[in-house]
């Protein structure tokens, strides 16, 4: 805590920061130390913002400085501007937006004169990028880095965020540094917003989560648990596909059923069965044992015609009851998946654009 010892007796001249990127950044003195205060001060590794209320509910006394101290601190290092930048934003509503809009503010655009503190708790450390970086650089400096690391995204799906943010912009100053890494944080943000809705439509609708959903599976989100409702899914919805056909015998001989017609009688009132019967052949009784006999009951109603498609063993089991099809894995059409994938998606962007007028009613106030 020597970095803050540092911060509470502040001599000469003061400079306020304003948090703002790009062109208009602040030094990174500056900006390491504002940052570092703010950290403690709004305890960002556990922030538990909530779309509508303010980060200034949510400040934590610190034990070493009196009220007078914290009051002018929160003068000095501008807790209103910062307040301002992370929560003027219609992303705010995504899933811990906070620690990860604190964490982009942390990738500094240059190394400062002090040295670079150490985060009291891990996810959290200051980081250079330079913004004349060669797009790989920007790749590996953005997937490495700590935004979103409480949510297991896989590498493959930070690295194609990042190559799709920086296909948008060609050059390399401080304006677009600033824009790419903001864009990053945006499309981590709607991917995780995106499969925690897509996952718990699913289950609102009595379907399995696929093995792999579209993006690794996110932890709890302070907007609380999407239902299914908030999609607006057409009612009726189709939630599977007719069964598949059942796999065939392994038995080398098949034939296909075909209805049962009643054998000829003989004098004596037995079945004379079919001379021609392949199955017949194959089983010719041993001189020592009786042929086997099946003896239909005269009220028992005959079985439904086998479909003609089903190739079955003709045995006795299968003329006592008919085959058993089990129902196949993922059984639920993969269009109808796909239709809550683009649903879910949309109801994103639809909360985003409902707070962007919420944010220009703020900002006009």
């Amino acid at each position: 805590m020597d970095v803050f010892k540092a911060m509470w007796r502040p001599r000469g001249n003061i400079s306020i920061p304003t948090y703002k990127q790009g062109d208009q950044e602040d030094g990174a003195d500056l900006q390491v130390k504002s940052l570092f205060y703010m950290f403690r001060r709004l305890r960002i590794a556990n922030n538990t913002y909530m779309p509508g209320s303010s980060l200034k509910q949510l400040v934590e006394p610190i034990p070493e400085l009196s009220d007078e101290d914290l009051a002018n601190l929160d003068k000095m290092y501008n807790l209103a501007g910062f307040e301002h930048v992370l929560l003027h934003d219609p992303h705010r509503v995504l899933v811990d937006w906070v620690k990860n809009r604190f964490r982009c503010l942390l990738l500094l655009s240059h190394m400062p004169q002090m040295d670079l503190p150490k985060f009291p708790d891990q996810g959290f450390r200051f980081a250079v990028l330079p913004p004349d970086a060669s797009t790989d650089e920007y790749i590996r400096t953005l997937t490495e880095s700590d935004i979103y690391r409480e949510h297991p995204l896989t590498p493959a799906v930070r690295r194609s965020v990042a190559e799709s943010v920086l296909k948008k912009h060609n050059k390399r100053d401080l304006n677009s540094r600033a824009q790419i890494i903001q864009e990053y944080l945006w499309g981590l943000g709607v991917e995780i917003q995106v499969a925690r809705l897509y996952k718990a439509s699913l289950k609102a609708a009595g379907i399995s989560s696929p093995i792999a959903s579209p993006t690794a599976s996110p932890t709890a989100s302070p907007m609380g648990s999407p239902t299914l409702s908030s999609l607006s899914l057409p009612p009726g919805s189709p939630t599977a596909v007719p069964r598949s056909p059942a796999a065939r015998s392994p038995s080398p001989i098949r034939i296909k059923a075909t209805p049962k017609v009643a054998p000829p009688l003989s004098p004596r009132g037995r079945a004379v069965p079919a001379p021609s019967s392949p199955i017949q052949r194959l089983r010719t009784p041993s001189p020592s044992k009786s042929p086997t006999r099946i003896r239909l009951s005269p009220t028992q109603p005959s079985a439904a015609p086998a479909s003609p498609t089903l190739r079955v063993r003709q045995s006795v089991n299968n003329l006592k009851s008919p085959p058993k099809l089990s129902k196949p894995e993922g059984a639920v059409d993969s269009t109808h998946r796909q239709q809550i994938l683009k649903q879910a998606r949309q109801a994103v962007f639809a909360r985003m654009d409902k707070e962007k007028s919420v944010v220009a009613l703020e900002c006009s106030c």
